[in-house]
């Protein structure tokens, strides 16, 4: 009865929407306004970046530099995902060309060449990937929260048909496979609460965490299990569906069991190397108990030195005589004592001149 009357007091304040424009129009070439939230999402990517730049001591070349490579990839990733996901829907409706890229963009395509984008900027010039990762991964999530209002106009990425109180109505959509007056769940409006608080909560970890990776690592993990769980209530059948599940979930599984494994890799290697640093004092302390080697080498070189520094000693002294009794043995005249030890001649002496 409690969660009855609940529901019933939220419907009242739940906004109903019929949406009738999808673009505008410049002389007779429609403008959809999904391309415009595509730029203003990108823009706004850049720009929350800037801040972190400042804080990482990043230049701005480097920052716009990495967005556009991860912009530009993360386009063709984008487009590329969609045309492989709609294939015979193309074939179906005979789309154009400028159908087929102006509308039909899959967002998992569009993160994954984005991240692909980032790496090579960032292997090319030898910069730090994680960091860069970090860079970008709030406004992502930001940036995809304005491209969510484009799928709102457009008519893409709808829900499934509902008789509840909270939906949205179509009367013209730029994708032909939308239903038409009939009430959907506003499932892009419900994926935009989801990236603002992601992107929340990702500035929170990227100013008050430490470790490089874990702003993007939290973003790619928690839209991998909102944008799972998500997919159970929408309505598109242009996602693709294998086996009950859509193309975007598979990926979302994919995702957060790499982001696992990811982590379990990067914590066995830091316990691993606690150990190895709590190892090495044990390890060196034989060493430090044994004795030293070099001190019988260091006596024998001071005994070694003592002779002919005592020789030299004594005979600077006047102990000549035992040198001199040595010579008399031998037949040889006694040197002088008196002598002066040079054989160089004294200068002559002059006599005493008067003033």
């Amino acid at each position: 009865m409690g969660g009855g009357r609940l529901v019933r007091s939220l419907n009242k304040y739940l906004t109903v929407m019929v949406i009738d424009v999808n673009g505008f129009y410049i002389g007779e070439r429609l403008i959809p306004i999904y391309g415009i939230m595509y730029i203003v999402g990108f823009a706004a990517a850049v720009l929350t970046a800037i801040p972190k730049a400042r804080k990482m001591k990043i230049s701005a070349t480097n920052v716009t530099c990495a967005g556009v490579f991860a912009g530009v990839f993360g386009l063709i990733g984008s487009k590329l995902t969609s045309i492989l996901t709609s294939i015979d829907l193309i074939i179906k409706y005979h789309l154009s060309f400028y159908e087929i890229m102006a509308n039909g963009f899959v967002f998992y395509g569009g993160l994954i060449g984005g991240m692909l984008g980032l790496f090579v900027y960032t292997k090319a010039f030898h910069l730090p990937t994680a960091q860069y990762f970090d860079l970008f991964a709030a406004g992502a999530a930001l940036g995809h929260a304005f491209g969510r209002i484009g799928c709102l106009f457009s008519g893409c990425c709808y829900g499934q048909p509902t008789t509840g109180n909270f939906y949205v109505i179509y009367t013209r959509t730029v994708d032909p496979n939308t239903p038409l007056g009939v009430k959907l769940l506003p499932m892009p409006l419900i994926e935009i609460f989801c990236l603002v608080t992601i992107y929340i909560v990702c500035e929170i970890v990227f100013y008050r965490g430490k470790k490089q990776g874990a702003s993007a690592m939290v973003y790619v993990m928690t839209y991998a299990v909102a944008r799972f769980i998500l997919e159970f209530f929408r309505g598109d059948a242009i996602r693709g569906i294998w086996g009950g599940l859509s193309t975007s979930q598979y990926i979302s599984f994919g995702l957060l069991v790499l982001c696992l494994s990811l982590l379990e890799y990067l914590v066995l290697r830091r316990n691993k190397r606690q150990h190895a640093l709590a190892a090495a004092p044990s390890e060196a302390e034989p060493l430090a108990d044994a004795p030293l080697e070099t001190e019988p080498l260091a006596s024998a070189d001071v005994s070694a030195n003592v002779e002919p520094l005592e020789a030299e000693v004594l005979s600077a002294t006047g102990d000549a005589p035992l040198a001199s009794a040595d010579a008399s043995s031998n037949g040889e005249p006694p040197a002088d004592s008196d002598a002066p030890e040079s054989s160089e001649p004294l200068p002559p002496t002059e006599p005493p001149t008067s003033g």
